[in-house]
């Protein structure tokens, strides 16, 4: 069974090319505000780069990552290599909204194979996943929009 999800949200009077740049060029900070922590800590995101994405909590889970850059499209695809427990994908689009601002799309396909479910995880994966984008779209926006 795949779990489908799709994440909106916007950040007015800022470019698509704006927004995309601060994703990949400061990975680290974004999936950390995400309650990621990225091993190894990159600078920048590169096409084809491999990372690990580890997210705290009981338990533990550690995904095995590849992304793929299309910065004429303003999109960034990270997928889970294959055979990890949990599989799943996450498509960031960065669009222009058509009033000067930015429209962050990102749709996310995510599978708990039985083996997952057998070491205990299952519905607070999906929850936690959630909490996990939200919070990095919130990022985005304060990056542009600071809290006083």
């Amino acid at each position: 069974k795949t779990t489908h999800a799709d994440y909106v949200s916007q950040i007015p009077g800022v470019s698509p090319e704006d927004v995309y740049e601060k994703f990949v060029s400061d990975p680290t900070t974004f999936f950390k505000a995400a309650g990621l922590t990225v091993r190894p800590e990159t600078g920048r995101l590169q096409n084809g780069s491999r990372l690990m994405l580890e997210m705290e909590g009981t338990p533990d889970v550690w995904f095995p990552i590849e992304v793929r850059l299309d910065p004429a499209m303003r999109q960034v695809n990270i997928s889970t290599l294959d055979g990890h427990a949990l599989m799943g994908t996450n498509q960031f689009n960065f669009v222009d909204d058509g009033n000067g601002g930015t429209r962050i799309n990102q749709i996310t396909h995510f599978q708990l194979s039985s083996t997952a479910v057998e070491l205990g995880t299952g519905v607070d994966e999906l929850e936690r996943q959630h909490t996990t984008w939200i919070r990095g779209h919130g990022y985005l926006f304060e990056q542009f929009y600071p809290r006083d």
